[in-house]
């Protein structure tokens, strides 16, 4: 199989791509760093899910336990992104430099000062 070297060139610093597609009219350089971000997220995400809200480890070991945690932590996570997309919004940044995890930490600090009366929930 031929493959084809990208190589993309910032400010910072040089990333470098490989991909099987010759010709790059079909996909030019800059998608190539695109598609490569894209698929980054998808294994920020698993990580973001197996550490940050621990589906790394399983609470039972009946099947419909273990699909109710894994629906569940899904669920949240679907949450989580949506939040941090609401977040993005209001700062007016892409979803990408928001971090998450730290939205995902704050939100008990966020609970616990709207417990004690020193923070509410409007927008």
């Amino acid at each position: 199989m031929t493959i084809r070297l990208v190589q993309i060139r910032s400010k910072k610093s040089c990333n470098s791509y490989l991909t099987s597609v010759q010709n790059s009219e079909i996909l030019p350089p800059y998608v190539v760093a695109d598609l490569y971000q894209r698929r980054w997220r998808i294994e920020e995400a698993f990580c973001t899910v197996k550490r940050i809200l621990n589906l790394s480890y399983l609470w039972t070991g009946s099947i419909n336990g273990i699909q109710l945690q894994i629906w569940g932590t899904w669920l949240f996570y679907a949450v989580l992104v949506d939040l941090g997309d609401a977040v993005a919004d209001e700062l007016g940044v892409p979803i990408e430099h928001v971090s998450l995890e730290m939205i995902y930490r704050g939100m008990y600090h966020f609970s616990v000062a709207y417990q004690k009366g020193l923070a509410s929930d409007e927008s």
